[in-house]
């Protein structure tokens, strides 16, 4: 992402992005846009930890728009201190807190409806993606 993406989401989503967060979309592992699913060529950057501000403006917008689709029917309010980072494209999604000091990534997994810590960083969740595509390409996942 450019200064010019970052600054979309910001206005898009009337939010400031994490330092955290701003400097690593803007340094982004050239090695998460070539990591691809084989069966489907999506590299982890459109999916696991998106590197499109058009992904992370979407989504964010959706769930507010729509709220949290738990397993069982209900909704309720998407928790505004979340900013959706990458989805598994089965309705769940990686976080990151948008206040505070915490550079952890956290999974909402929407059957529960919980929110778990995932990766202590932003760093360690690209290793996560990486490597879960890794393995998945190796019949593994």
């Amino acid at each position: 992402m450019t200064e010019a993406d970052v600054a979309s989401i910001e206005s898009e989503l009337r939010v400031t992005l994490p330092s955290h967060y701003r400097e690593f979309v803007l340094n982004y592992p050239n090695a998460l846009r070539e990591a691809k699913f084989e069966y489907n060529q999506e590299s982890a950057a459109q999916s696991l930890l998106f590197d499109d501000p058009q992904l992370v403006i979407d989504l964010n917008q959706g769930v507010r728009k729509l709220g949290l689709f738990l397993a069982d029917g209900e909704t309720e309010p998407w928790p505004d201190k979340y900013l959706i980072i990458g989805a598994d494209g089965g309705g769940n999604y990686w976080c990151i807190i948008r206040g505070g000091r915490s550079k952890a990534v956290w999974f909402f997994e929407h059957e529960e409806g919980v929110f778990e810590r995932s990766s202590k960083s932003l760093e360690d969740h690209a290793k996560y993606a990486q490597e879960f595509i890794e393995a998945f390409n190796r019949g593994e996942g």
